[in-house]
């Protein structure tokens, strides 16, 4: 949001892809480091996710559809705003 209001960032530009598992998270107690290297059960298979599920998006949409839909960008059609109101929304 921030880069987008200081003209860094083309919001009709962004996917937001969520594939690692949450080491942002930890239990009561317990440092995001030591969550993030602990490798819980679903640390490797988040990992793997992330290329697998990336790389067809690149490949498959992005650069197949660059010059005839994306190059200018898309209008969000689900985009509710924030809670300041900062793009519209």
């Amino acid at each position: 949001m921030r880069g987008v209001l200081s003209g860094l960032v083309d919001f009709s530009r962004i996917i937001i892809m969520r594939t690692a598992s949450d080491f942002d998270r930890p239990f009561p107690g317990q440092s995001a480091t030591t969550n993030l290297f602990l490798m819980s059960p679903g640390f490797d298979i988040s990992i793997q996710n992330i290329p697998a599920a990336g790389v067809p998006i690149v490949t498959g949409g992005i650069l197949s559809q660059w010059g005839e839909r994306l190059e200018r960008g898309l209008k969000a059609s689900n985009y509710i705003g924030d809670i300041f109101g900062s793009l519209g929304g």
